[in-house]
């Protein structure tokens, strides 16, 4: 069954790339259309002087097709979960052992140049890297993931990239990392999803080098505190862009910097909500990439929300899964998936 449920995994992140694709069928023939006015062999700086319109309409269209995302997600069935990803954003499992202390186990990686099977990977395409640069950059091409949905032009057209042009195939690619089953017993106590920007914040604010580990903190502080699950991710989000904002509100002021968009998303097994309205139960995701373990008996905070923006208002956790959602109610429809699986969807309050 695991294999399955991993192939169903698979097939629906490939179909949204395959979905993205057939959307964009006519800018990529816009964008054809117009690199054949321009002369064979011309340079960029006599192109825009000669073809000013042309240029400006062709940047245009490249930045629309530079659109991506990273994506992680994670399903139950029969106690077994399931978590795949690419990119960079992580999925986080809370347990705790015989001494009441939480562990907080990483199932997802982190698709980029610190990752020695993706630099392998890469390698093996023809690409130079070193120290966590490839070709002497520490992007590939227009983003930091080796592995995204979407992104037109860091994929097919790959070889305008100075430092992408020698791989011999597309080096960035959407096949998901896929963990599960993972048999959740009573010790797991509750998972978060986290984008990649909310990680990132949260090291810079705190100088954390576990920043897992604080993530988690965090949660726990509030979901002793809060109502509901909800009340507790918008919680921990404020606190980070608060302090985010407190560190570096003059220096992003004087310099015009901005800050990527922040999501976390947390779902509860078991850990007990002294102010719960309701019960909020649901079973998640393990495996073991990082182990790091955190006393119970400590107290915290939280993390997420658009940083630019934190100390006018508040901003709540928020991703669009209705894609996805009318898919496997189309595959279940059809009978392509097993009558026992449940997804989340299904029955969270």
């Amino acid at each position: 069954m695991d294999q399955i449920v991993n192939e169903i995994i698979q097939q629906s992140f490939l179909s949204v790339e395959a979905t993205y694709n057939e959307t964009i069928d006519n800018k990529i023939l816009e964008r054809e259309s117009l690199q054949i006015q321009l002369p064979e062999g011309i340079s960029n700086y006599d192109a825009y002087q000669q073809y000013p319109q042309i240029i400006e309409k062709l940047k245009e269209l490249n930045e629309e097709l530079s659109s991506g995302t990273g994506a992680a997600i994670a399903i139950l069935k029969n106690n077994r979960l399931y978590v795949a990803n690419v990119g960079e954003s992580r999925v986080l499992l809370c347990k705790t052992d015989k001494d009441d202390v939480l562990k907080v186990i990483q199932p997802t990686v982190d698709h980029n140049l610190t990752n020695p099977n993706e630099v392998i990977r890469l390698t093996n395409l023809g690409l130079k890297i070193a120290d966590g640069k490839i070709n002497g950059s520490r992007t590939i091409g227009n983003q930091s993931s080796t592995r995204c949905l979407c992104n037109y032009m860091i994929k097919v057209a790959y070889k305008d990239f100075e430092e992408l042009n020698e791989a011999s195939a597309e080096p960035v690619i959407a096949e998901p990392h896929i963990v599960g089953g993972i048999s959740i017993d009573s010790s797991y106590r509750f998972m978060m999803i986290a984008s990649p920007g909310l990680l990132k914040t949260l090291e810079e604010a705190t100088g954390t080098s576990q920043v897992n580990k604080e993530l988690a903190l965090l949660v726990v502080n509030q979901l002793r505190l809060q109502s509901t699950l909800t009340g507790v991710a918008q919680a921990v989000v404020d606190h980070i862009a608060r302090i985010y904002h407190d560190t570096y509100e003059a220096q992003d002021n004087a310099t015009g910097a901005t800050r990527p968009n922040i999501m976390l998303m947390v779902r509860n097994f078991n850990f007990a909500m002294p102010n719960a309205i309701t019960e909020q139960q649901h079973s998640w995701n393990s495996s073991t990439d990082q182990d790091t373990a955190i006393n119970l008996t400590q107290t915290t905070t939280s993390t997420n929300t658009d940083l630019s923006t934190a100390s006018a208002k508040n901003i709540l956790p928020y991703v669009d899964f209705s894609e996805f959602n009318t898919k496997f109610e189309k595959a279940k429809a059809e009978g392509k998936i097993p009558s026992n699986i449940k997804y989340f969807n299904d029955n969270y309050n």
